[in-house]
């Protein structure tokens, strides 16, 4: 069972939400923003946990693979963590895209990583960065999880309302809770 599916930017906006639940079924009494912001907070903090833990600090404070400029994320173990109420699953793109599944805890978390690695290469490049006439503008889906002053010369964050990404998506979530991939 997959319950909701979040894509956050590289400036902690959430840039796309979908909820999968039956129709009559309300896991959550939160506004769909609060929920957001409680998603990016739960894996901001379950990833640096994760890092900090697997990495010996150095003096700089920065990772062995960033060559001591940024903390690097990309080669994070952190990839799920499990309730007795869902699991939810991790995937950071190479381009700092966070993309995050929440299904119940029996999921298998190597098979929802491979459908999250299709989702950005299969999905949301093909359909988003690849198209020039995707817009991406500021919507319902746009969940402000800082506040922080524009940077000059920045274009503010958006949400993805390209219908031939979002159709794709739901007809691969939809495909996946009714197969035997091993995600339903």
């Amino acid at each position: 069972m997959i319950y909701s599916f979040h894509i956050f930017d590289r400036h902690c906006d959430c840039i796309f939400h979908a909820d999968y639940m039956p129709a009559g079924s309300s896991p959550s009494t939160l506004d769909p923003s609060e929920q957001n912001k409680l998603v990016y907070g739960v894996i901001y903090s379950a990833r640096n946990l994760v890092t900090k833990l697997r990495r010996p600090a150095d003096d700089s404070g920065s990772s062995p693979t960033s060559g001591g400029l940024l903390p690097s994320f990309a080669d994070s173990p952190f990839h799920a963590y499990s309730t007795s109420n869902y699991k939810l699953h991790y995937y950071e793109a190479p381009t700092s895209l966070k993309l995050v599944l929440i299904t119940a805890p029996t999921v298998d978390t190597r098979a929802v990583r491979e459908v999250l690695k299709s989702i950005y290469a299969d999905i949301y490049v093909e359909h988003v960065v690849k198209n020039p006439l995707a817009v991406m503008t500021p919507g319902p889906n746009l969940v402000k999880v800082k506040k922080r002053p524009p940077e000059p010369g920045t274009v503010p964050a958006a949400a993805i309302t390209n219908e031939a990404f979002k159709s794709a998506l739901d007809r691969l979530i939809r495909g996946l809770m009714q197969g035997g991939s091993g995600v339903e």
